[in-house]
């Protein structure tokens, strides 16, 4: 490994020489060209009287195990190949840390001053640790906040996965008359609360009494659409130190969040014929309860055993449809081929989705122009029908009787005879009238 730098060189009397090297360059590289660079991580943000804690990686562009120098002397006994300078304001003092490490270094941190508050730097420098001169290998530098107040997130959730974005740590929209779970994280790696008794005071924005409870996880239900604005203020209270120990002072903190429900897609109907002959256009009108905007996607296909097994799928070609302003529309198909078919509709919103389908039988044109010769010839038949017999009822009404001394010739049964019983003498083959007997009475009547 070589260092790049400009050297000055005097002779002491009572040394035979001592070599001074300035090093003007901040690029440390090897033998083999290999350039270096160094990563910096910290757990911050970091409350005050907290430990932070950095971590420093060293590593080479495009290296190997065999172009890393060794860490380990001729004996086989561990040495560092490197010094971590760590440099930082704090307490309104530079300070400088040397710790000697190989390729990754830690460091932690507490900070106790007021006047550290707000956004802070801690830069670290690699240097070759040799003997007499460390030449700088690299060098990176990282920032985090300090704060007062605890430091916390608030994660809002609703079933297994949050809405339609699927998979999102947190949401921000959820249904309404759903359970929504919400969780605090305080933020405390070095274990600053251990041992505090915690509290959490919850509003959640929509009129619902505040609560406090001591336990960072709450399940609510909001019961209208809308926009609602979630605050957590959170309380730590420290127990009593060991005797002669300062006591510490309460830490106080809160979070907010904007939380947006909507109402889930529900009651998605298909109203329409379901029987009809081929060759027509048929209309159908979707219809469903949301809160907009809602994604509709509507398709239709033959009804065939797969489909009836399976359902909807993923292959099924959409007709895709965004509603902003209503919840429903209309479709329009037409059916050339007879046979059975299934309207499909998908609907969903940022919250749900829902299915629904409707199945449609469609006839055969010839088959119902059959239909319809058939049904007219019956038709026709029964009218002539009907008129027939009305004929013979008027015409038995109208015959002509002569009477004689007022005598009536018809026999009594003939006066009698109702319309249903002319209708089946005339069916039986009989005489349409009975034929008129001559009264026995000579004396008193005469045939005309």
């Amino acid at each position: 490994m070589m260092s790049v730098c400009k050297m000055n060189k005097q002779i002491f009397p009572t040394f035979a020489f001592v070599v001074v090297c300035v090093q003007f360059t901040c690029q440390y590289t090897t033998a083999n060209g290999l350039t270096s660079k160094v990563l910096i991580t910290n757990d911050g943000p970091t409350i005050l009287g907290a430990t932070t804690t950095f971590t420093a990686k060293l590593s080479f562009v495009n290296e190997t195990v065999k172009t890393l120098p060794s860490n380990k002397t001729a004996k086989g006994e561990p040495t560092y190949l490197y010094a971590y300078y760590w440099k930082q304001w704090i307490c309104d003092e530079y300070k400088v840390v040397e710790i000697k490490q190989n390729a990754s270094c830690n460091f932690t941190q507490t900070y106790t001053c007021s006047g550290d508050i707000g956004s802070h730097t801690v830069t670290v420098d690699v240097r070759k640790n040799t003997f007499i001169i460390k030449p700088l290998v690299t060098s990176n530098t990282t920032a985090f906040q300090i704060s007062e107040h605890i430091n916390a997130n608030l994660s809002v959730k609703q079933g297994i996965s949050c809405n339609s974005s699927y998979g999102a740590e947190t949401c921000n929209v959820v249904a309404t008359n759903k359970s929504v779970d919400m969780v605090v994280d305080i933020h405390d790696p070095s274990n600053f609360f251990k041992g505090a008794t915690l509290l959490y005071h919850w509003r959640f924005g929509d009129g619902v009494a505040d609560t406090t409870i001591n336990q960072p996880a709450v399940s609510h239900m909001y019961k209208k659409p809308g926009h609602y604005g979630i605050t957590v203020n959170m309380t730590a209270i420290f127990p009593n130190d060991a005797e002669g120990e300062k006591q510490r002072q309460p830490k106080t903190g809160n979070i907010k969040k904007n939380l947006h429900t909507m109402d889930a897609v529900r009651n998605l109907t298909i109203k329409g014929k379901g029987n009809f002959p081929a060759g027509v256009k048929e209309s159908y009108n979707i219809s469903c309860l949301a809160s907009l905007p809602v994604e509709v996607c509507w398709y239709v296909i033959p009804i065939t055993t797969h489909t009836l097994l399976t359902g909807y799928s993923d292959t099924i070609k959409c007709n895709q449809q965004v509603l902003t302003n209503r919840t429903w529309f209309e479709i329009h198909q037409w059916f050339n081929t007879s046979g059975g078919y299934s309207i499909g509709v998908r609907a969903q919103n940022t919250v749900s989705n829902a299915n629904s389908n409707k199945n449609v039988h469609v006839e055969d044109s010839a088959n119902t122009v059959v239909g319809l010769v058939i049904g007219v010839l019956f038709g026709v038949a029964g009218c002539i029908l009907c008129a027939a017999v009305i004929t013979s009822h008027m015409r038995g009404h109208r015959q002509r009787h002569v009477e004689v001394a007022n005598f009536d010739f018809q026999s009594q049964a003939q006066r009698s005879l109702t319309l249903g019983t002319k209708i089946r003498q005339f069916f039986s083959g009989g005489s349409r009238e009975e034929s008129m007997p001559l009264s026995q009475d000579f004396n008193r009547n005469q045939t005309v």
